[in-house]
Parts: structure tokens; sequence; C-alpha cells
């Protein structure tokens, strides 16, 4: 679409089409719409014909001009495929739509095209970034703008973007969209957040050794950082990608902390509470814990410490979340605070203790982190040792407590080591069948 553009551009150039096109160019930019109709009919290619220097159709001059009226008559009999034609900075008629503030032409628009939201300009700017300044097109924009290819909208080095936004305006960070708000697909996002990633050694050093610095700094320094930072990428391409990956978790921990402020500001109790368990059968706090993203765990207790009580009746806690998950992260943060951690623990069922949890089959991601039976095994032990330091029974259930976690733990090593078992077997039977196919010597 873009060579087209320039190509289109070329041609206008080098020919005489801005003479031709001319009246119907300044119908459209003065929304006379019955001299473009008589236009359009005497040559039908000119209602999607490129009719300037920078390659803009009819209907991006009348978007452009703010002719709303006249973009919307033009829009009913154009074909859905050409509303994706782009000018030569990379634009649609959307952008144009976006930038005039017309919330009732960008509607008409996506309706008749819904890939619209989804293409970014030149620079990597999708409509919805040129809508800041229109509050109503701007949550329509919102919700339909997906974080898909070929941009991704919300993801990556733009993420900043959701943070600018509840900035701006407030009321979104308690928007809610099928009961779940920010935080809930936060708690999704485990990429999003330094516990969730997945760095090797060297990019965990050189992720240490890269600073972020926010709007909050001197404008001198964020040049010469910004400035140091395009050497360094041209120096080492792959420093771009970790510094990227940074970006996107401080920006997300901040997007959190932001919310987590707006919501202590402005909501009682009994409100922040009811937003904090809005996700339909489970709080998200469990559900980030159970995804180990210990920075919405932390995040949260700062600001709402009765948080750490949360929990349903099939999952009565973080701590019992974070055991039966094997999250280290927020088991250690729940341990330091130790009364808490023995109220958690009594809070438990009786038929359910830590031990309990802790004796049982780790999730099989976190199994399979560790390769080897005897490894998981005894990573599976040293995990149940941490636990017990935490716990402390009632005399009369100590043995019982004892001995379902020799039970339930002896079950478990069964399972891991039948299948290594079995695996082994075959391999014996492979190798004595090899062994008897060889030929006698004697």
């Amino acid at each position: 679409m873009l060579l087209e553009a320039k190509v289109a551009a070329q041609d206008y150039l080098k020919g005489r089409k801005h003479v031709y096109y001319l009246p119907l160019y300044l119908a459209a930019n003065g929304g006379d719409w019955k001299s473009a109709k008589s236009f359009i009919e005497r040559n039908p290619s000119a209602s999607t014909a490129r009719i300037t220097s920078g390659s803009l159709t009819t209907l991006m001059v009348a978007a452009r001009a703010c002719q709303w009226k006249f973009a919307r008559k033009l829009l009913e009999d154009l074909p859905s495929k050409s509303l994706e034609t782009v000018d030569i900075d990379g634009r649609t008629a959307l952008h144009y739509a976006a930038m005039g503030g017309s919330l009732e032409t960008a509607k008409a628009l996506i309706r008749k095209n819904s890939a619209l939201p989804q293409i970014p300009d030149n620079q990597g700017i999708v409509p919805l970034y040129i809508s800041l300044t229109n509050k109503q097109l701007l949550w329509y924009l919102i919700l339909v703008t997906r974080d898909e290819h070929p941009c991704f909208p919300f993801t990556g080095p733009l993420s900043d973007i959701t943070l600018y936004l509840v900035r701006k305006y407030p009321e979104l960070a308690f928007m809610k969209d099928e009961e779940q708000h920010l935080l809930v697909w936060l708690s999704f996002r485990y990429s999003d957040f330094l516990s969730g990633s997945n760095l090797t050694f060297w990019e965990r050093w050189i992720y240490k050794c890269t600073g972020i610095l926010f709007s909050s700094a001197k404008t001198l320094l964020k040049c010469l950082n910004r400035l140091l930072w395009k050497v360094i990428e041209k120096l080492a391409p792959p420093l771009k990608q970790v510094r990227e990956e940074k970006l996107k978790h401080v920006y997300a921990v901040e997007l959190v902390n932001h919310i987590c402020s707006q919501l202590s500001a402005s909501k009682t109790f009994e409100e922040t509470m009811e937003f904090f368990h809005c996700s339909p059968g489970c709080p998200f706090l469990l559900m980030a814990a159970a995804g180990g993203i210990v920075e919405i765990i932390r995040t949260c207790l700062q600001y709402f410490p009765d948080l750490i009580f949360v929990g349903t009746e099939v999952q009565s806690n973080l701590l019992q979340v974070a055991i039966a998950t094997r999250r280290a992260k927020i088991f250690n943060l729940i341990k330091e605070m130790p009364t808490i951690a023995l109220q958690l623990n009594l809070d438990m069922q009786k038929s359910e203790t830590t031990l309990h949890l802790a004796a049982k089959l780790a999730p099989l991601s976190q199994l399979l982190s560790v390769s080897g039976s005897a490894l998981q095994m005894q990573r599976e032990l040293q995990w149940l040792k941490e636990v017990e330091k935490i716990t402390l029974p009632g005399l009369g259930s100590l043995f019982f407590a004892i001995a379902s976690m020799m039970v339930v733990f002896g079950a478990t090593l069964s399972i891991v080591l039948n299948d290594q078992l079995n695996l082994w077997i075959r391999h014996l039977s492979i190798l004595s069948e090899g062994f008897a196919n060889i030929p006698s010597l004697w």
C-alpha cells in the first residue's frame, strides 16, 4: 500500500493530475457533495483515486478538512478494502478522522472495515494514539483496537500508552469490560513483568545495568540518555531488546502502582474490596499469585494490607495458592510477615494444612523446569522443608498431618518414579533384543 502511494505521488508530480482532480479536491475540501457526486458520476474511479501530491484520496481530503457529512456520504458507496488505502505517510482515512475527532465518522469507517484500527502509519502510530484529544473517540478506539499484529498497540516499548491514558483520564483505571478491569488484564500478562520473563544470565546482568528515565527526569538528562542508547544499540543491537523488555516491565509496574493509588484516593474500603473481587469465580489477586506475578501482589499489599486475607472457598488465601503452585517469591513475601503467615495458616481448613499442599505434586510447568526425577524430588523436598518452617499444627492434629503428608508425598514419589522405571524397562528390553541378534562367535 505504501509503495503504491509513493508511485502515485511520483505520477502526480510528473503528470497533470493536479489540474484534472482540482475540482474534486475543492469539492471534498469544501464539503460540496453535489459537485463531487457529479464529478464521480462522470469518472467512477475518482472516488478511490489519489488526488493530491501526498497520495490522499477524496475521502482523506474530506476527513482532513473535517467535512464529516461529505465523508459519510462518500463512504456509503466505497468498497471496504479501499478504506485500507494509505497516503505517502502511511495514514488511512481513520487516522484523519481521529485527528479531527469525529466519533461518528470513525464508527462508520470501522463498521465498513474492522481492520482499520490496527493499521499503523510510517511512524508506527495507530489511530488510537492520535485520538487523545477527544475523550469519547478515545474510549471507542480503546474498545475496538486489539493488541495484535502488526502494531501491538498495548504491548512492548509502546505499552506506556496505557499508563499515559489512565493518567490523563483517571476513570479509565476503573473501567470494566465484561466484569474485568485493567488489573485483571495485567494478571494474565506474565511476560509484562520481570517475574514472568525468561532472561538468560547475561540478559539479567544487562537488565540490571540498564537505567530507565521517567518524564520526571530533567530534559537534558533524558536527551543524553536517549542519545547514549542510540549509540549503544547501533554498536550492540541485542542490548536494544533487553532495554525494551525492561521498559515494558517498568511501565507495567508503574501502571499497577497508579491504579492502586487512584483506588486509595477515590474509593471507599467497601468499593475497593468489590473492585478486587470483581473477577468471576476467583479474585484476580489469586490469579496473579498462581502466575507468580509478585510485582502485582507486592504493590497491592502496600496500598491495601487487608488484601492478604483475600480468598475463596476453594482457594483459602494467597499463602495457600503460593504453596500449591510453588511460587517461591510470593511465599517469601508472605513469610516476611511471620504473624500474618501463621494467621493464614490457621485460617486454612483443618483437612488441608500447608504441609498437605506442599506434599502434593507440583504443577507440571514447575515440575518440568528441572530436568530429571532425582532433581525434581530433591527440589520438592527442599520446598517441603521451607513450608514446614512456618507450619505450627495443633498438638492434636500433628500426628495426622505428618502421617497424611507422608502418604501423599509417597504417592507423589511413586508416580514420578514409576514413569522413569517404565522408561528404563523399555530401554533394557530394546538393549536385550540388540544383544540377542548379535551372531555367536563360537
